[in-house]
């Protein structure tokens, strides 16, 4: 029984010759299905990266927060009240790692007016995220001197991807020994939610 070499011819010689041109095609018609595979790969990887980074409209958030501050200027009045201006910056991370205000900088001034030790502040903050767009806090807070405090906030809008910005958030700060004469220093705690337009 005669073997079946497959599609081609017998030459004059009588050498079989392949028919080539149907394996230029299959080899054709493959590289066209990977290269159509690996595109759509990329397209897919290109549009979940972009939904992952498009910021959301409205969020939760929780992170943890390190401040130096300088005391501006201090007023004494008598030996129960004080009232002291101070400046202070620091630096945030979300207890996620991730998400809203990721490692950003904080700077803020504040003012606060305390009767025996027992304080009422208010002040202003920005936070810089690793973009440079910025977001704005005002905040009010109640504690003791040396001791802590405990405050709310309300965000009041900012610039680039924070435009609009509004949502609230409670904090609190506790005090480590100062490094300086002048300064303190805290670490603090905050949680609220947030809203875009």
């Amino acid at each position: 029984m005669p073997l079946n070499p497959g599609p081609g011819s017998i030459d004059s010689s009588h050498q079989f010759r392949p028919d080539t041109q149907g394996t230029e095609k299959s080899t054709e018609i493959m590289k066209k299905t990977i290269l159509a595979s690996v595109l759509g790969l990329v397209l897919l990887a290109a549009f979940v990266l972009n939904a992952k980074a498009q910021m959301a409209k409205e969020g939760t958030y929780s992170g943890t927060y390190g401040i130096s501050a300088t005391i501006l200027k201090a007023l004494a009045m008598g030996k129960e009240r004080v009232q002291m201006n101070y400046e202070y910056m620091g630096a945030y991370t979300s207890d996620t790692g991730e998400g809203f205000l990721h490692n950003s900088s904080i700077r803020g001034v504040g003012t606060l007016h305390a009767v025996k030790g027992i304080f009422e502040g208010n002040g202003f903050h920005v936070a810089t995220d690793l973009d440079g767009d910025q977001a704005f806090y005002v905040y009010k807070s109640t504690g003791t001197l040396g001791r802590g405090e405990k405050g709310t906030l309300t965000w009041v809008g900012g610039t680039g991807k924070y435009s609009g910005l509004q949502g609230s958030a409670e904090y609190t700060v506790t005090p480590v020994r100062p490094a300086a004469e002048g300064t303190f220093q805290a670490v603090g705690k905050q949680k609220g939610h947030w809203k875009l337009p």
